[in-house]
Parts: structure tokens; C-alpha cells; sequence
């Protein structure tokens, strides 16, 4: 008893230790940041959570053995295919069309014809005199002489369609390594599996040993995973294949004892990298040199720890199969970034590395990198306020970081040291050498500063006839005399010089009249500066103050859409960013400066559309972009590594006459594909062979249908295109690629047949002359028949009248069911009925209910400009689709008149919501019209306007022959006001609706605005849905707290009425 209390004892400490060191270090972040990752969450690829293996096959598509069965993903599309027995796919082999795998008790192969059209065929049966274990087939190896799988109890190769059980009952490891299979046993030692044969290998294993995976180390060595002993480095000598031969050696690899303590599951070596997969601690990746760049773990912001198989896509990007759905690893791209995961907690205005270490300006703090790794990456100093700006600069010996920030100029010495210099909201600093000195900028002085006695002097400043300023560069004059250029928010560029018994400041205009709250920004380039605003960007010459516009290559990154947000200079390579006016794409440009002319080598983008705030230069020869995100850090080296080459992949789905099928994966097609007539649809799709870059929207097609198509169609993401009902004759159908930097792939086309329809041909014209004989004959034999009939056709005439009043009868019944339809979608169900009933309906009264008006700007106008056909099927469509948003929305329709549209909330079912489903119905219509916009840029003179009021109101019918109902008072008249004092594009409430939603939308006070016969009155434009409720970027759409909270306003004594009402 003691000694098993003492075995319980062991593990429960052992266990906590192992899980203290994988907390500790799970911290552990890379020195330059993340790169990329995606998580991949069950319910976005449809499956069970857990995923055992992962895979690609040549054409690019993913393969995930699943719990639910196998999966694959194209980039666009997932598709799931099932075992007989339904059970979970523990691994995957490709070979050709054939899709191996392995599961409990169970193995076998599929064939996919289509994403629709696949079958499974078992081999299990074929496994003569194995003995099941009732685990799962997990281990595979793919070689020459077949498919091995292992489910550690037992071995067998699979080669077409046959099964050889190599042993059964022997437990090992099946390894797979260069082509080859081998097996280890604990007790025998390591085998190599050649066809049905082993052949044992001498060597000297370890004790105790587990090995259980190979990988690739130098031309002659590989490494040894194993999972008791560690990780070793082999020379294994199989020329003399009779008697082969693995010769181990001891290895220093670090955290080696860590990884053996969190299992691990699976290891892959890329042309850069080795990574090692684990259960308890995620995935380590080193570089090849065995130093670890990052841990891939929840602290790395992925969703799962356990993390079971590695694959790698044909740009060698990680995926991993991991226990809670799978992730992507975009190491491809040379970016990666340094943010909150590493204590970067706000936005990074600038940054600058110093005494070895990264100091980053924050919007709330200056940050200094801490390279102890057992704690965050970045620490907060006492600077915490805005810091603007960061220059290095040297006195002698003494080295500092000058800060510029909102409140004071600070110095940051190699201890971390902050010495407070000056006080005010500087905004630029620059540096001076031979003599050495820096300038800095408030809003109001430049000022200039010496560094004497180990103390900063301000030595002299000179007041500034400009307000905010932003850039601040100089260029030497003479040993004793700098020029300083500064500029601020105005077209105004400052120009002053300084020298011994100087000081000389002067006014330089620039072509331009416009104010820019982000300022005119200014960058040396040569003997000359570039200044660039939202507006133009032009060229300063420095030795006569001549300002002309700048080079056609640089101005041609403005136009009525697009600007440069920030460009930098470092020799002959300029790196800069342009941002959008309406669109979010922000994409980031390296030109290079040849024969005096800039040529673009690169387009880039982040990982998010942010806008860079600072551009630097780091170690390593690495780029710093700051953002609100945190430091991207481009690694210069990756930055023109050549990507797998592109390939595209046609699939079509034809729907014909009565049989519609799909062809897969055409990549080149020699023979034409030919398609029954009529052809009622073809759909084609289109695919590359490189997932992540098609996700990133960096890979644009262009496509044409040669026979049908007049030209080449505009470069676009979209992977599809439909075409209906196409004549008979020849097409070929043309696709091709271009990636970010307009590299355009091979062409594919896919020559297409329609047939000509059988009653165009010959033989049917001949058909067609026997079949008029036939006619003529049939017509006088049918009218000698006829009269022979007359008689009795007159017997039953009786009948037939007869039977005519008893169908009038019925169809009668059925008017009288339709006019009760029509009556009940004229008025509510409840005051249908009541009508119907008595003939007449009483006024009912209504103390809290939201009335909703819309109409379009200057209507008349459009009625003018606009032909009126096209008035009325756009309002009709418009309305159309208003009366679905009301009857989602719970809103009651209550009439149109011209251009406006009415509707009302809470009745004729009471309810408390009223208010907030209005203010949904009027941001969905409000994301109609804009999706009304891009149909076509001529609707966007269709400008919306909607008022909503809530309060009072008292409902009925009005008419005799022709009924109507509608509501009336003062909330219904304010409601109109509402609208017709509304801007274009808004949403204008009043202040009884904003008490009753504004916990759940963000509005605009708009003030008091008089109308009619009210005087002033308090309007708010409500705006979208609060950030924390929304489940979209624009607050169109509600997420599951929006509804929580709805939900606790519902009076569910009400439900079983407006189950009745939703119904009707």
C-alpha cells in the first residue's frame, strides 16, 4: 500500500512540473516576432474538433483525417467524405488518385471523382491471419514498394489492391524517412522494411530507447527522435543493403529535456527550419542551426496545445492537425510582428533599436525590449504619454535615445536611464553632427540642445509662425551651420538656419492651399526633399528653394482613391505605403532607385489593413514598420525567396438537359470536353495550387470564354463563373493567375462542344415531311369519326352541364378562400378577422409603439432625370426588399406613398422591442442601399433618408369598398418630420427612440432642429450597432450578447400572439 501511495505521489509531483515548465516557458516568444497565424475553428470547416493527420497532394489541396472522416480544403471550399462505419480517420496517405487511410481496426483507400462523387474501398478483409489490437491504424510510410501503415501492434503493406501482413503482435515504431520504412522495436532494435522482407540494422541504440521518427540533418547524417533518450544524430549506411548499418552520435539541442517532456508527436524540416510538434507544450520551431525562433502555442495565440501532426504547404508554410480544430503558419511571408503577446499593449508611433535592444514609442508609453525570456518581451518605462518620436545620438562616449513625446523631452541612456531634458508637447527631434547637437520642435519653438558637463543645455529657441509641426530634417551647410527644413499641418515648409552668430528663419509656400490634419510630411532624398501630403507630393530643392511636383513614378500613386501614407528613404531603396480614401487595401511598395529612375521590385501587405506610423531600419537588416498593431519586422532576407510555382485548377459543374455532373482538377486539356443540349447552366471554377496566397487575396485571375466573351474580363479574386444557356457551336473557356507582383502563371483553357439539338439535322427534317403525310391522313380519318360521335356527344351533354355547376360551386369556394388570403395580406390577422366577422373594426389605442418613414433625397429631381419605367422597377425592387427587412424585423408594412415608405413596431402585437427592431430594420435597409450602390454606380443617386419616432399612437381601418389600415397622431406626424429633416444616407431618431436603444447602437447627437409646428427638437442619427454587440466590422449585423440582452426585454407572455402573427 505504501509503495503505491508513493508511485501516486511521484507522478502527481512529476506532472506538475511538467506543467509548471510548459507554463514558464510558454511564454517564450521569438526576438522578432510571430508570423501569421490562422486558426481554423470545427465549426468553419464543418467537422468533429479533434484532427489526427494533415496533408497536401500535388495540386495543393489539404487533406485532414477528422473525427468526423476525411476532409479536404481547396482554399475556397471544404468537403467531407465518410467512412461505412462513420468512425474517426487517424491517418493519411496520397498516392496519385488515391487517397489512403487508417482507422480502428480498419484501413483502406478512397477514390474522389468530385467533391459530390467518391467511394470508399475497405482492404481490411484482405489482411490474412492479423490480429487486431482494436487501435487505430496512426502510423504511416509511403515507399516504392507500397503503402505501410502501423497501429503499433502490427505492420502491413498495402500495394494496389493487395495486403501483406509483414507481423502481428510486436510492438514498434513505424518510421518513414527518405522514401525507406523502417521499424523499431525496443528489444530487437531497428529494421528496414524492403517490400515484405526486414532487414535488421546494426547499431548502437541507446538504452531504454524510443525511437519513432528520422529526419533529415546534413547530406550523409539524419537526426534520431527519440522519445525517451532524445534527439541524436545518425550515419546510416544502407549501400551494403545485406548488411545496413545506423552509427549514433550525441547531439547538443536545446531545450531538449522540454521537449521530450511534452511529447512529442511529430517533427518536419523545411529548407529553413526544423519543427517539432507536442502533446502538452504546442510546436517548437527552430532554425538550422538548432536555435529557437518561437514557440507556437496559446501564448501565440493559437486555439488548441495539442498539436498532432505537421504539414507543409508547397510555400512551406506550417499547418498543424491539432486536438481543437487545425492552424495555419504563414512563415512564407516575411513578415512577422511583435505585439500585445509581447507586452506591446497600444499603438507603436515609432521605433528604434539601441544597446541592443528594440525602444518602441507608444500612444500611452515608451517601451524598452527585455531579453530575459521568462517574462513579457517589452517593458513600460515611466514615460507614459505620448511618445512621438525616438533619435539616436552619441556624445562622445555617452550614447542616448532622445524622446519626443506630449508632455516633455526625455534622454534614454544604455542603464534604461530616463533624464528629463524639457518640458512641452514636442512633436520632432533631429540630430546634428560635427558639431554634435539635436533639435527639437513643440508646437510653438524650435528649440536646439547641447549635451555639456553629462547635462543637456538648451542653448537656443526660436519662436515658429506655424501651429502643430511634423517633420524635422536638416542638411549640413558649413562646419559650424546647419539648414533645418520643418514642416506642420499648413502648405507651409520652415525653412532655418542656424550658425555661430546666425540664426536666419524663413517661410517657403508650397503650390497648394489645403490644411491636413495628419500634416505634410517631409523625407531626405539625395540633396533634396520629398514632401508628400494626402494630396500631391513634390520635390524641395535645397540649393535654391525651388518646389516642383515630384517624379511621374512617385505621382502615380495618387489619384481620385489613393495617396502615399508615409514613404522612407534608405539610399537607393525607398519603402512606402499608400492608403485609401474609401477602400481598406493598404498596401506597402519597395522601389529601387535605377539609373536615376524608381522602379517597384515588391508589393507587400500586413497582416491587417493598418497604417504604418514609422519606417526604420533594424538588425539583422530587417525593416521595422510601426502600426497600431504593434512592429511588424520584415525579414529582408525572405523577402525575395522564390515562391512554389503558380498552377491553376479548372473545375466544372454542367447542368444539362436532364443529367447534371462535374469535372475536377483540369489543369491542361487535350481533348474537348463535349455537352449535351440544351445547356441550362455551366459553372466553372477555379482554383491555384497555393492556398494561403488566395486567402490573402494576393493571387487575381482573369478569364474569357472565347465564342462568347469579347475580351479578356477585368483582374479579380472571384474563383467563379456562371454561364446560361449557352447555343450549340465550339467555346474554349481561358484562365489565368497573377500574383502580388504581377507575375502571371501559365494560361489553361478548356475547349467546350455544345451539341446541335437533334432537330436541326437531316434526319429530322426527313422525319419531319413523313410526319406532316401523317397529319393529313389523320385529319380525314378523324373527321369521318367524328360525326359518327356527334350523337353521343349530344347524349352527353346533360352530363357535362351537370358537371359544369358543380366545378362553379367548387371554384366559387376557392374566389371566396383567395379574397380571405387577400384580405389577410391588406390587413392583420387579428383586424382581418374582426372585419370579417362583425363588418366593421374599432380604433384600438396604443401607448408605446415606433413609427418608421423612408423616402429618397430630391426624388422629384430623379423622377426628372430618370426614365420612369426605371423609377418605378427600382422602386419596386427597393420596397420589395423593404417588406422582407419588415417582416424579419417584426414591423407591420402599413403603405407606400411615391418615394416613402411606412412601417410600424409593437403592434399590432404588443411588445417592448419595438424600438430596437425598428433601428435594426433601418441599418439592414440602411446595408441594402449601400449593397444597391455597387450593383451600379448610377444608383447611387438613390439617397435614403429615414426618421423614426416612438410614442402614441391609435390604429383602425378606414374605408368601405376599398380598406385600408393605418395609424394616426402626433408620433406619426414627428416621425415624418423626421425623415424629411434627415440627411442623405442617415438614419435620423428622435430623443423618446434613443432612451429606448441606446444600450444597444451608437448614435450622434445632432442637437435641437425645429420642424414643423414643434419648434426645436432634440434629433440623434443613429449610426450602427456598439462595437461589443456587433458581430461585423461595420455594426450592421448582431452578435450572441446583442441578442442575450434583447432577449431579457421580450414579454414571452406575448410569444404564442406573435407565433400567430409571423405565421399569417
Amino acid at each position: 500500500m505504501k509503495k503505491i501511495k508513493f508511485i501516486n505521489l511521484f507522478l502527481i509531483i512529476s506532472l506538475s512540473f511538467l506543467m509548471l515548465s510548459s507554463s514558464l516557458y510558454s511564454q517564450s516568444i521569438a526576438r522578432w516576432g510571430l508570423p501569421y497565424i490562422k486558426n481554423y475553428y470545427p465549426y468553419e470547416y464543418n467537422g468533429y474538433s479533434q484532427n489526427w493527420d494533415i496533408a497536401f497532394d500535388n495540386t495543393g489541396i489539404l487533406w485532414l483525417a477528422n473525427g468526423d472522416g476525411l476532409m479536404s480544403f481547396d482554399g475556397i471550399n471544404w468537403h467531407k467524405y465518410f467512412l461505412p462505419t462513420n468512425d474517426a480517420i487517424a491517418c493519411i496517405v496520397i498516392d496519385n488518385d488515391r487517397i489512403y487511410v487508417g482507422s480502428k481496426n480498419e484501413f483502406g483507400y478512397f477514390l474522389i471523382s468530385n467533391p459530390k462523387t467518391y467511394k470508399y474501398v475497405s482492404l481490411t478483409s484482405k489482411a490474412k491471419n492479423l490480429s487486431f489490437s482494436n487501435n487505430y491504424f496512426l502510423s504511416t510510410a509511403k515507399t516504392n514498394y507500397g503503402i505501410y501503415l502501423s497501429d503499433n501492434n502490427s505492420v502491413v503493406r498495402l500495394i494496389n489492391d493487395k495486403v501483406d501482413v509483414l507481423f502481428t503482435n510486436v510492438k514498434g515504431n513505424l518510421i518513414n524517412f527518405n522514401n525507406l520504412a523502417f521499424f523499431y522495436n525496443p528489444k530487437t532494435g531497428l529494421y528496414l522494411l524492403s517490400g515484405s522482407k526486414l532487414l535488421y540494422i546494426k547499431g548502437n541504440y541507446p538504452l531504454n530507447s524510443q525511437i519513432f521518427m528520422f529526419l533529415p540533418y546534413t547530406n550523409d547524417t539524419l537526426l534520431i527522435i527519440d522519445a525517451a533518450a532524445g534527439i541524436y544524430k545518425g550515419i546510416l549506411n544502407i549501400d551494403n543493403i545485406s548488411s545496413p548499418t545506423l552509427n549514433i552520435e550525441e547531439i547538443d539541442f536545446p531545450i531538449e529535456k522540454e521537449l521530450l517532456q511534452n511529447n512529442i508527436l511529430d517533427a518536419k524540416k523545411s529548407s529553413d527550419s526544423y519543427i517539432f510538434s507536442t502533446y502538452f507544450g504546442g510546436t517548437y520551431v527552430y532554425d538550422l542551426d538548432f536555435n529557437l525562433q518561437y514557440i507556437l502555442n496559446h501564448s501565440s495565440q493559437l486555439i488548441s496545445l495539442t498539436h498532432n501532426k505537421i504539414a507543409l504547404d508547397p510555400n512551406e508554410n506550417i499547418w498543424l492537425a491539432m486536438d481543437y480544430g487545425i492552424a495555419k503558419i504563414n512563415t512564407h511571408n516575411p513578415f512577422t510582428l511583435l505585439s500585445k503577446v509581447h507586452g506591446l499593449t497600444t499603438s507603436i508611433l515609432d521605433v528604434i533599436f539601441f544597446n541592443n535592444k528594440l525602444i518602441a514609442g507608444g500612444w500611452t508609453n515608451l517601451f524598452v525590449e527585455e531579453i530575459d525570456k521568462s517574462t513579457n518581451y517589452f517593458k513600460k518605462t515611466s514615460i507614459d504619454n505620448i511618445c512621438w518620436q525616438l533619435k539616436k545620438i552619441k556624445f562622445d562616449k555617452d550614447s542616448f535615445v532622445i524622446v519626443a513625446s506630449s508632455i516633455g523631452l526625455y534622454a534614454l541612456d544604455y542603464k534604461n536611464n530616463i533624464i528629463p531634458i524639457d518640458t512641452g508637447n514636442f512633436r520632432t527631434i533631429n540630430v546634428t553632427t560635427s558639431p554634435t547637437y539635436f533639435t527639437a520642435t513643440t508646437e510653438n519653438f524650435f528649440n536646439i540642445y547641447h549635451y555639456k558637463n553629462k547635462k543637456f543645455v538648451k542653448t537656443l529657441s526660436i519662436p515658429l509662425p506655424v501651429g502643430i509641426t511634423f517633420s524635422n530634417i536638416n542638411f549640413k551647410k558649413s562646419d559650424s551651420s546647419y539648414v533645418h527644413y520643418i514642416s506642420c499641418d499648413e502648405p507651409k515648409i520652415i525653412k532655418i538656419t542656424t550658425s555661430n552668430d546666425l540664426q536666419e528663419i524663413q517661410v517657403l509656400d508650397l503650390p497648394t492651399k489645403k490644411v491636413f490634419s495628419s500634416g505634410y510630411l517631409l523625407e531626405k532624398d539625395q540633396n533634396s526633399i520629398l514632401v508628400y501630403s494626402p494630396d500631391n507630393i513634390w520635390r524641395l530643392n535645397i540649393n535654391n528653394d525651388q518646389i516642383t511636383l515630384a517624379e511621374p513614378a512617385l505621382r502615380n500613386f495618387y489619384d481620385s482613391l489613393h495617396f502615399i501614407n508615409i514613404l522612407k528613404i534608405f539610399g537607393d531603396t525607398i519603402w512606402l505605403q499608400t492608403s485609401s480614401k474609401q477602400l481598406p487595401n493598404k498596401p506597402i511598395y519597395l522601389m529601387m532607385r535605377d539609373n536615376g529612375k524608381y522602379v517597384t521590385k515588391k508589393t507587400l501587405q500586413l497582416f491587417h489593413e493598418l497604417e504604418v506610423l514609422s519606417i526604420k531600419k533594424g538588425p539583422n537588416d530587417n525593416i521595422l514598420f510601426s502600426t497600431d498593431d504593434g512592429i511588424f519586422v520584415l525579414n529582408q532576407k525572405k523577402l525575395f525567396k522564390k515562391s512554389a510555382p503558380l498552377r491553376l485548377y479548372a473545375t466544372l459543374n454542367i447542368d444539362a438537359q436532364d443529367t447534371s455532373y462535374m469535372i475536377t482538377n483540369y489543369s491542361l486539356i487535350d481533348t474537348t470536353i463535349k455537352i449535351p443540349y440544351p445547356l441550362n447552366k455551366l459553372s466553372i471554377e477555379w482554383r491555384t495550387n497555393l492556398i494561403e496566397r488566395e486567402m490573402t487575396n494576393n493571387i487575381k485571375f482573369s478569364f474569357y470564354l472565347e465564342g462568347y466573351d469579347r475580351d479578356w474580363s477585368e483582374w479579380t479574386t472571384h474563383h467563379r463563373r456562371e454561364y446560361y444557356k449557352l447555343k450549340p457551336g465550339n467555346y474554349t473557356f481561358h484562365i489565368k493567375a497573377i500574383d502580388e507582383n504581377e507575375q502571371i502563371t501559365t494560361l489553361v483553357n478548356i475547349p467546350l462542344h455544345i451539341n446541335v439539338p437533334f432537330y436541326r439535322t437531316v434526319v429530322s427534317y426527313i422525319l419531319y415531311a413523313i410526319l406532316g403525310i401523317l397529319a393529313i391522313y389523320a385529319i380525314v380519318y378523324f373527321s369521318n369519326r367524328l360525326i359518327l360521335r356527334r350523337n353521343k356527344l349530344l347524349e352527353e351533354y346533360a352530363l357535362t352541364k351537370n358537371k359544369e355547376i358543380i366545378q362553379k360551386t367548387l371554384q366559387l369556394e376557392k374566389e371566396k378562400e383567395k379574397a380571405d388570403k387577400l384580405l389577410i395580406n391588406i390587413l392583420p390577422v387579428r383586424v382581418a378577422n374582426e372585419l370579417k366577422e362583425t363588418g366593421k373594426v374599432e380604433a384600438e389605442f396604443y401607448s408605446s409603439v415606433s413609427v418608421i418613414f423612408t423616402d429618397f433625397a430630391s426624388f422629384s429631381q430623379l423622377s426628372d432625370q430618370l426614365d420612369s419605367e426605371l423609377i418605378v422597377n427600382n422602386l419596386d425592387y427597393i420596397f420589395g426588399k423593404f417588406d422582407e427587412i419588415c417582416v424579419r424585423n417584426k414591423l407591420e408594412k402599413l403603405k407606400t406613398i411615391g418615394d416613402s415608405h411606412m412601417s410600424v413596431g409593437g403592434m399590432p402585437i404588443r411588445n417592448q422591442t419595438h424600438a430596437i427592431d425598428t433601428a435594426l430594420a433601418a441599418l439592414e435597409m440602411q446595408q441594402f442601399i449601400q449593397k444597391f450602390y455597387k450593383v451600379n454606380p448610377e444608383n447611387e443617386r438613390w439617397k435614403l433618408r429615414v426618421g423614426i419616432n416612438t410614442g402614441e399612437v391609435v390604429a383602425g381601418v378606414v374605408g368601405k369598398r376599398k380598406f385600408a389600415f393605418d395609424i394616426w397622431g402626433d408620433t406619426v406626424n414627428t416621425a415624418n418630420r423626421l425623415q424629411s429633416t434627415c440627411e442623405s444616407n442617415k438614419i435620423n431618431i428622435s430623443a423618446t427612440t434613443y432612451e429606448l436603444l441606446k444600450d444597444f447602437f451608437e448614435v450622434e447627437y445632432r442637437g435641437e432642429i425645429p420642424i414643423k409646428y414643434k419648434g426645436p427638437t432634440p434629433m440623434y442619427y443613429l449610426l450602427r450597432i456598439k462595437e461589443e454587440y456587433s458581430n461585423d466590422d461595420e455594426g450592421y449585423r448582431p452578435n450572441k450578447d446583442f441578442w442575450d440582452k434583447y432577449n431579457t426585454l421580450v414579454d414571452y407572455s406575448n410569444l404564442i400572439n406573435l407565433d400567430k402573427w409571423i405565421s399569417s
